[in-house]
């Protein structure tokens, strides 16, 4: 039930900023693509010399968002947006019980988290063709979780099996972290345009909710391909 209000919140919160922005005559897009996720995995466990951080594989999904900017004079503006993103990892276990008379086991384990994040990105905007210009961004971000889940997936050289778990009494409901993005604009009339943009987003924060949370991090990371339609 909190989710439910926390999503909800969020969109109305939008809907209620972006017509008062569009009445004020700014610029405003609406824009999805895919993302390539991973995270970064640390345990401190006290051990000095040894770097017990890594990444873990990459998993795939869908973004989509909406932002409004405001552009000041000359090359400069502020972008102000909201998305909806589902961010995730995957860990691969080495093989259990690879001896004579067993069968080894591998286990996958893939989480999933959707989020509705929340962005100030201020812009460099600059000229390269008529019509055209490329931009550059860099700013905050916040989110919200509101569904937190992990698949496993246990195969041997007989069966396979997979079953799901909750992991929201394990994980915090909120986000934060940094976003690096460059992408092209492209102003086909006076009133509507077409962006494409990639970036990355760097999570700064230990999603982690558990005791042992001081001992193991896990940030969330991604790769972000975008395209999208500008309206004026």
């Amino acid at each position: 039930m909190k989710k439910k209000f926390i999503l909800l919140v969020s969109l109305a919160f939008l809907f209620l900023l972006f017509e008062n922005l569009h009445a004020q005559g700014f610029s405003y897009q609406f824009y999805g693509g895919g993302n390539i996720n991973f995270q970064t995995v640390k345990y401190n466990f006290g051990v000095r010399g040894i770097d017990t951080s890594f990444f873990t594989d990459s998993k795939y999904a869908l973004n989509f968002g909406f932002a409004a900017r405001y552009d000041f004079p000359k090359i400069f503006g502020i972008r102000l947006e909201a998305q909806y993103s589902k961010k995730s990892g995957k860990i691969v276990s080495n093989k259990v019980g690879a001896i004579p008379g067993f069968t080894a086991v591998q286990r996958t384990y893939s989480s999933s988290y959707d989020y509705i994040q929340f962005g100030l990105l201020p812009q460099l905007n600059l000229p390269v063709i008529t019509k055209s210009k490329i931009y550059l961004n860099a700013g905050p971000y916040f989110s919200f979780a509101f569904s937190s889940t992990e698949s496993i997936v246990e195969e041997t050289l007989l069966q396979s099996r997979s079953y799901s778990k909750d992991l929201s009494n394990d994980t915090k409901s909120y986000d934060a972290g940094l976003i690096f993005g460059l992408g092209i604009e492209y102003t086909e009339a006076p009133y509507i345009g077409f962006t494409a943009g990639i970036r990355y987003v760097m999570g700064l924060q230990n999603i982690l909710d558990t005791p042992d949370k001081d001992k193991v991090s896990i940030k969330n990371n991604s790769i972000n391909l975008n395209l999208g339609i500008i309206l004026k």
